[in-house]
């Protein structure tokens, strides 16, 4: 995995979170088309919407470096994760 990439993750956060800071919790996915505006991804597929991002996503949970990104909270289910983003408080 690029440190790079959740670098990139990271100040588009920081930069997101600084223009809107009333905004609350959002599926990680609904980001996509954001970080691809910014240069992060190349570009999104309609049917898996946002596999680049849930590519990095399990490979830090994969190896318990989510902290790596805090704006990322993570719903754990039984056969699945779901992937958020929410301000860091």
């Amino acid at each position: 995995m690029s440190n790079k990439k959740v670098n990139q993750i990271n100040e588009a956060l920081k930069a997101y979170y600084e223009q809107h800071p009333n905004d609350s919790k959002r599926p990680a996915k609904d980001f996509m088309e954001y970080f691809v505006k910014n240069g992060i991804f190349n570009k999104d597929t309609e049917e898996r919407s946002g596999l680049p991002l849930r590519k990095i996503l399990r490979e830090l949970d994969e190896h318990n470096e989510c902290d790596a990104i805090p704006y990322l909270v993570v719903d754990r289910k039984l056969k699945n994760r779901r992937w958020f983003f929410a301000p860091i408080k």
